[in-house]
């Protein structure tokens, strides 16, 4: 069976590490590739409150297969509980045919 890959969404603090988190994602094969877009404001609404934030955009290209293991390692590496994101299907076909056969 071929395997499904998908595109992970997600932000990060913006004074966070990102570079070394998107290393180790790559580095432990739980990614082929991560992009890490520059600093934007961000306004959400958290335990009733609405917040403004200084957040980088994150962008994962993966297998469905793996995407567990990458909320773990996600969850393990930032301390602000459990990570947020969307998963989609990566329909994109220069990602499947020559970036993620690298997470294999």
């Amino acid at each position: 069976m071929t395997p499904e890959y998908v595109i992970v969404l997600t932000t990060l603090p913006s004074d966070f590490e990102s570079r070394d988190f998107g290393r180790a994602l790559v580095e432990e094969r739980l990614a082929a590739c991560v992009n890490l877009l520059p600093a934007m404001d961000s306004v959400y609404r958290w335990e009733g409150q609405i917040e403004h934030d200084t957040e980088r955009q994150v962008i994962i290209k993966t297998s469905r297969e793996r995407v567990v293991a990458l909320w773990d390692a996600g969850a393990d590496r930032v301390e602000l509980g459990t990570p947020q994101g969307r998963t989609t299907p990566a329909g994109v076909d220069v990602i499947c045919e020559r970036v993620l056969p690298l997470v294999r």
